[in-house]
C-alpha cells in the first residue's frame, strides 16, 4: 500500500517533519548527557541566530520574491511573521539536530585526540 501526502491534507509538512522530530529525540536520548550538561548554550544560540535568519529570508522569499508557495491545502494555515509554523518547526528542528550532531562529533574527536595522546 503506498501512501500518499495528499492522505494527511493539511497535515501533509506536519507529517514530513516526523523523521526529523523522531531522530531528535533518539539523539537528544542517546547523548543527552553531552548536550545537556554544557552544550545547551551553543544550542540556543544556533536556534536564535536560526530564527533571526527566517525572519528575514522567509517572508522575503514567499511574499516578496515568490521564490516557492506553500499550498494551502497541505498546511495549519497558521502563519507568523510572513511564514507558516510548520517552517518554524523546521527550522528549530533542523537547527537542533544539526547542532546537537556538530556537538557530538566534536565531543567524539576530542576523545579520540585524549585517548592518543594518553597512549603516547
Amino acid at each position: 500500500m503506498i501512501i500518499s501526502l495528499s492522505t494527511f491534507g493539511q497535515f501533509s509538512y506536519l507529517f514530513l517533519l516526523a523523521p526529523i522530530l523522531i531522530a531528535d529525540f533518539v539523539i537528544f536520548l542517546i547523548f543527552h548527557s553531552i548536550i545537556v550538561k554544557y552544550k545547551k548554550t551553543i544550542i540556543a544560540t544556533v536556534v536564535f541566530f536560526s530564527f533571526i535568519w527566517y525572519f528575514l529570508v522567509d517572508p522575503l522569499a514567499v511574499k516578496v520574491l515568490h521564490i516557492w508557495f506553500y499550498n494551502p491545502d497541505k498546511i495549519l494555515n497558521i502563519w507568523i511573521v510572513g511564514t507558516v509554523i510548520e517552517e518554524f518547526l523546521w527550522m528549530i528542528l533542523v537547527s537542533f539536530l544539526f547542532s546537537a550532531l556538530t556537538i557530538i562529533f566534536i565531543e567524539y574527536q576530542n576523545k579520540k585526540r585524549k585517548e592518543k595522546s594518553s597512549e603516547i
